[in-house]
């Protein structure tokens, strides 16, 4: 059976909440500040990832935030089933 699924990229330059809702999330730091995420630092160049198993659906709400001098802003690339 085929899986339709889509990705959706968005760029977050300031501290929120990110709400996954989606099978897989990764969440890249590509700007020059420390990103946190629900306490987890990520400084540049690297990504919290999380890739669900087939039929699973991730709810959890980040907080993202920065820390550090520099520019503040992740990518967030989301695999959504339809």
């Amino acid at each position: 059976m085929v899986h339709k699924f889509r990705e959706e990229f968005t760029l977050i330059n300031r501290t929120q909440e990110i709400k996954s809702d989606c099978n897989t999330i990764s969440i890249i730091n590509i700007g020059t500040a420390t990103a946190v995420i629900n306490g987890v630092e990520i400084t540049t160049g690297q990504q919290y990832y999380v890739q669900g198993n087939e039929n699973e659906f991730n709810e959890t709400r980040y907080m993202l935030s920065f820390v550090g001098g520099g520019t503040e802003i992740v990518q967030v690339i989301r695999k959504i089933y339809n």
